[in-house]
């Protein structure tokens, strides 16, 4: 953990019941690990960020016998790194996760190279990666790309179904799709996690949007890492979209096409949508770059209609193999269906 948690971990009230202490204290026990200016831009962080309370002292003369107490500590949230991510910003959060978001390469019934992105997700305590339905739906191929020499090998492909024609179309249009992988070949990478979400919270997308000029095989199998990219903005609205039939909400975060699949990440650093799409209007893309995305309410419905066989959504599982450089659709399996 970083010094954002050991600070608020010092100062919890729950450590030594009979004692509040003092920025000194804490100066004097951690000799030599960061300099008193680093430690008092930190500690005002932590107080105008609610989770560090004044408890008597005068900080502005004398700050080293300013008594503090954290409040609203969590211990799971300090293990995510939530107090870190929220001091340090999106750079850290990018830096924490970028291992954990992969390009995916898509290869078209045509035979055009596209690309989009995925991400890792922890439900229920097990590591999925999440990406659109449309980066390994109604494609000839795709591919996973291991940007950290790694080897993915998805073992379940899950996505919505309508169940008839006649039928409402509705869960079909979600543009989400589950990837089974085995835990051993993600060990190590962190996943990210769910959060609520409201209109003006900050967030950043990470993904692979095509680079102008250069074909998507070329820079994403020799230098992916390069073309990884971050991008903020603000929630700004929410709204019923012609383009699925869903709900969702706008970004402001300038995104393009391969940014699909990709997360969309709150100050805290969970994923509180996924990027579906880009708005359009008589045919034509908003060149503002704004995104529109699924929000994780619908992941969350999309992820237990699989895992604990609900009947929130209707989704089944494709069978899928390898095939000379990628992974491709064979059949289909019946749908999960519910007593």
């Amino acid at each position: 953990m970083g010094l954002p948690t050991d600070i608020l971990r010092y100062f919890h009230p729950n450590r030594i019941m009979d004692k509040i202490f003092t920025f000194g204290d804490f100066l004097n026990e951690n000799e030599g690990l960061t300099n008193a200016v680093n430690l008092n831009i930190l500690v005002k962080r932590l107080l105008l960020d609610g989770f560090l309370i004044d408890r008597g002292g005068n900080w502005d003369f004398d700050p080293r016998n300013t008594r503090f107490q954290t409040v609203n500590f969590v211990e799971e949230e300090a293990q995510y790194g939530v107090y870190d991510f929220v001091i340090d910003g999106f750079p850290f959060i990018r830096q924490t996760f970028e291992k954990s978001v992969f390009p995916f390469l898509v290869k078209l019934e045509k035979g055009d190279i596209t690309i989009g992105t995925g991400f890792l997700l922890e439900f229920n305590k097990v590591k999925y990666i999440i990406t659109a339905k449309h980066n390994v739906m109604k494609n000839k191929k795709f591919k996973i790309l291991a940007i950290n020499n790694l080897t993915i090998i998805p073992t379940e492909l899950w996505t919505t179904f309508h169940q008839d024609e006649f039928a409402s179309k509705t869960d079909d249009l979600i543009d989400i799709a589950l990837l089974k992988v085995k835990q051993e070949d993600i060990q190590g990478l962190k996943a990210f996690k769910f959060d609520n979400w409201k209109i003006l919270d900050d967030i950043m997308t990470i993904g692979y949007p095509p680079i102008p000029g250069f074909d998507a095989v070329q820079f994403s199998e020799t230098a992916s890492i390069v073309a990884l990219k971050s991008t903020t903005g603000q929630i700004a609205g929410e709204g019923n979209s012609h383009i699925g039939k869903q709900d969702y909400f706008l970004i402001s975060a300038r995104v393009k096409g391969g940014n699909s699949g990709g997360p969309v990440v709150n100050k805290f650093g969970k994923v509180v949508g996924i990027i579906a799409d880009t708005p359009e209007q008589d045919n034509k893309m908003d060149i503002m770059g704004y995104g529109v995305v699924t929000p994780k309410q619908t992941i969350a419905s999309f992820l237990d209609s699989i895992i604990n066989s609900t009947d929130e959504m209707k989704v089944k599982q494709i069978t899928i193999s390898y095939e000379n450089d990628g992974w491709t659709m064979t059949n289909e399996r019946q749908p999960i269906t519910t007593s």
